[in-house]
């Protein structure tokens, strides 16, 4: 109600578990909610701490490729700035295309059932219609583990609809990297070479960094928070 913004999980609609606050002067917080009631309906944190302004923490954590009508061609490893889909699932045409074009970017895998299922394919296909160097796909389900290589069939998005093709690296990473995406930081994304024989036969290896680079102060922090609050703030829509 005053304008503040949390980022972190929802359940029926409620903040719940540990999160981020960011009040109207953009003073950050680390929060926890005991999910009893809605942002609308007054909820308050029951702990919270306030964050140091802080420049982008270096960070380095584990990806797999996004495998398309049974082929890894499409990967390749990528460098460039991280942008948060909106919206979050990109279930429509990117509504921040402008952000998007030439940058990577980041699209929560989703939504759950009983919500109509939005495949790779469709978010995919979005992202490159808005002009996305790479996609980072994040699981929506916390606790979620790497047990099923993500998949993607080209052709039609939807029956009668436009074709779909791989253009461009697609990737997967865990719920609990989440916040170790870095909306405006620079992100490599490093796909393992066929030489490496890493993980179980049929997955496609690779890791997204974040290098030591600018503060936040120096770029643009209000952007970046507004792509941040955007991007989760649909999670607290989920049926």
């Amino acid at each position: 109600p005053d304008g503040s913004v949390y980022i972190g999980p929802f359940s029926r609609d409620c903040p719940v578990g540990e999160g981020t606050l960011i009040d109207p002067d953009k003073v950050s917080s680390r929060v926890t909610f005991d999910g009893s009631r809605p942002l609308w309906e007054g909820a308050a944190p029951t702990t919270r701490v306030e964050e140091p302004t802080e420049p982008f923490r270096p960070t380095k954590f584990e990806c797999v490729g996004v495998r398309v009508s049974g082929s890894y061609d499409h990967l390749r490893s990528v460098t460039g700035r991280l942008v948060l889909a909106r919206p979050q699932y990109a279930d429509v045409p990117l509504w921040n295309a402008d952000d998007v074009r030439g940058n990577i970017v980041a699209i929560m895998r989703g939504p759950g059932l009983p919500a109509e299922v939005v495949n790779y394919g469709v978010k995919t296909y979005y992202a490159q219609q808005a002009g996305a160097i790479a996609v980072v796909f994040v699981d929506c389900i916390p606790g979620g583990k790497f047990t099923a290589i993500p998949r993607a069939d080209e052709g039609p998005i939807y029956r009668g609809g436009p074709e779909f093709k791989a253009r461009i690296p697609t990737v997967f990473t865990l719920h609990r990297f989440m916040y170790e995406l870095q909306p405006g930081a620079m992100h490599n994304i490093v796909i393992a070479p066929p030489e490496f024989n890493l993980g179980p036969k049929g997955w496609k290896m690779g890791y997204i960094q974040v290098p030591l680079q600018e503060s936040k102060t120096s770029m643009s922090k209000e952007k970046a928070d507004q792509l941040m609050a955007d991007f989760f703030e649909a999670r607290k829509k989920e049926r």
